[in-house]
């Protein structure tokens, strides 16, 4: 019932921490049509149920991704799924799709509470991204797990408690 998939390969961020996107290359991604029969095939073996989307950056760009949560909703494949979800390319809007498209669960690549951290890791997020998404994902019942990383090079005391305070 549980079926891992992906749309998408690669990164289109360079954060410092990883080196994934170097090794994986350019950062490419399937067209929706293809998507589309994938997600008929998946619903016409039947018994599928649940979806993980293995894409390191499936909600990027904003466009695909919001056009692939309405093909979910408007084919009513029922599928429940979750996924990676940047917090700085999603939105309201966005996070109702989701919800409305199925999802179950995200993974947050949240790294550091603070702002100081998240420029150091070469992330683009910021921490008023995470204030903003976390409760709207709540609110729609979308659970969310984060990761954080204690101890990269320029961590402080105070940037640890600025993670501890986000959470």
């Amino acid at each position: 019932p549980y079926v891992s998939l992906r749309t998408a390969k690669s990164c289109p961020f360079a954060c410092a921490f990883c080196g994934f996107p170097r090794r994986a290359g350019k950062y490419t991604w399937l067209d929706l049509e293809h998507v589309e029969r994938e997600f008929d095939a998946l619903k016409a073996i039947g018994g599928v149920t649940t979806l993980t989307f293995i894409d390191d950056s499936f909600n990027v760009p904003k466009k695909r991704f919001q056009e692939m949560l309405r093909l979910m909703i408007r084919k009513g494949y029922g599928f429940r799924w979750n996924s990676f979800f940047r917090s700085d390319h999603g939105d309201a809007e966005t996070i109702a799709l989701m919800a409305e498209a199925g999802c179950e669960g995200v993974f947050l690549g949240l790294e550091a509470g603070g702002d100081a951290m998240l420029e150091r890791m070469n992330k683009t997020a910021r921490r008023r991204h995470y204030l903003e998404a976390i409760p709207l994902l709540k609110e729609h019942g979308i659970v969310s797990h984060a990761n954080l990383i204690i101890g990269f090079p320029g961590e402080t005391d105070e940037s640890v408690e600025e993670s501890i305070s986000l959470i």
